[in-house]
Order: structure tokens, then C-alpha cells, then sequence
């Protein structure tokens, strides 16, 4: 048997603890993230409009821009306890502390995944740099 089975969970008691068991420095980090992915989800459809528009192909404007829409709607829904600077209070409290390392968490979280979208593009970039300078170097050789 739980030991808070004798206890009275109404709505308002559960609410408040379900809002305090979602703080922390890892659920913030875990915020952070999960809204980082779906922002960088939403560049690729940004990007896919964005081509569409370039080479006048309206399916692929709208499809990307209704991608981008709704990765950003799900980025929203990951939103931090602490949303500005400004909101982090008074550093020589604890809550001011507190406030502080939940800030820092959900921005390191948020970066992640675009640092390591963008190591993966400059990876493939750089790697299909490369095969264009062995071939074009293949090319000059042949050539001579």
C-alpha cells in the first residue's frame, strides 16, 4: 500500500504537485532540448519552402512553411519556467539561484541540438567539398 494513500489528492492538490515535481534543473534541460529538436525540424521545413519559392514550386512552399508552423507549435509547448533574464530575480536568495540553474539548463538544452545539426551539415558540406577537390584534382591530372 503507498504511504500517502490516506491522503486527499483533489484536483488542486494534484495540480500543484504535479507543478512541482516538473521543475528542476534536468526537466528544464529536457525542455530545453526537446524545444531545440523541433525548432531545427522546423529549419528544414523553412528551408523547403524557402527552395520552393526559389525554383517557383508552390507545393513545396506550402508544405515547408506548414512544417515549419507546426515543428514551431510543438517548440512552444516546451516552454521554460524561467522565460527571461529578467525573471530570474534576486541572485543572493535561493530561489534567485534556483531560478538561475533552470534558466542556464533550458539555453544549454535549447543549443544542443542545433550545434549538433550544424556539425552534421558542415560534416556532409565538408565532405562533399572534399570529393569535389579529389575530382576536380583527378580532372587536372588527366589532363596534363
Amino acid at each position: 500500500m503507498p504511504i500517502y494513500a490516506n491522503q486527499d489528492y483533489n484536483n488542486t492538490r494534484l495540480k500543484n504537485f504535479k507543478e512541482e515535481e516538473e521543475t528542476g534543473i534536468l526537466n528544464e534541460f529536457g525542455k530545453g532540448f526537446g524545444a531545440g529538436v523541433d525548432q531545427l525540424q522546423a529549419l528544414a521545413g523553412g528551408a523547403k519552402a524557402l527552395v520552393g519559392s526559389a525554383v517557383g514550386n508552390d507545393d513545396w512552399f506550402y508544405d515547408g512553411m506548414q512544417y515549419f508552423e507546426e515543428q514551431m507549435a510543438e517548440a512552444a509547448e516546451n516552454t521554460a519556467d524561467v522565460g527571461s533574464i529578467e525573471e530570474i530575480g534576486n541572485l543572493a536568495s535561493f530561489e534567485g539561484l534556483g531560478n538561475l540553474a533552470n534558466y542556464s539548463a533550458f539555453i544549454v538544452g535549447n543549443i544542443i541540438p542545433s550545434l549538433i545539426g550544424g556539425g552534421g551539415v558542415g560534416a556532409v558540406g565538408g565532405a562533399a567539398a572534399k570529393q569535389l577537390a579529389i575530382h576536380q584534382g583527378a580532372k587536372a591530372l588527366i589532363k596534363k
